[in-house]
């Protein structure tokens, strides 16, 4: 997971799309929290220790999600009403 996260990191400084640099660093740092939130959740024993792991995988689940709702023009909602 480390190495995909590098990959879009890198991606998003090479690219010169800027919603793919977007939708690429949004990836990588949602990776980057994949990688803190998981060893996080499974050492938590307490509700003190719980709720910051809890946070940080609800921010990783935000940062993952968003490149799903953007568009070439720009952050718009994939989905029209």
């Amino acid at each position: 997971m480390l190495f995909t996260g590098i990959v879009f990191f890198y991606q998003a400084f090479k690219k010169s799309n800027r919603t793919i640099r977007l939708r690429s660093i949004f990836l990588g740092i949602g990776i980057m929290l994949f990688l803190i939130a998981g060893p996080m959740n499974d050492s938590a024993a307490t509700l003190q220790q719980m709720i910051p792991a809890y946070i940080v995988t609800l921010v990783m689940i935000v940062f993952l999600a968003i490149p799903f709702f953007m568009k070439q023009g720009g952050f718009q909602p994939a989905v029209e009403a």
